[in-house]
């Protein structure tokens, strides 16, 4: 995986590769903390609160 530095000697594919890795990162994050609120929300002791209602973060708005 490339380097960010400060002389932006970066290359387009660099740049490129390096936003398509941060991406699959938030994806598995964001299937994390759905399956995590989902697992809540089925789970029978804990019925007074819809986690995947009031957690669940957005959509994904950026995709490859």
């Amino acid at each position: 995986m490339p380097e960010i530095t400060p002389s932006g000697s970066m290359s387009h594919a660099e740049l490129q590769a390096l936003l398509e890795a941060i991406l699959v990162d938030m994806t598995a994050l964001r299937t994390a903390i759905v399956g995590i609120t989902a697992q809540l929300d089925a789970d029978a002791g804990v019925t007074d609160t819809d986690y995947a209602a009031t957690n669940d973060p957005a959509a994904l708005t950026v995709t490859t």
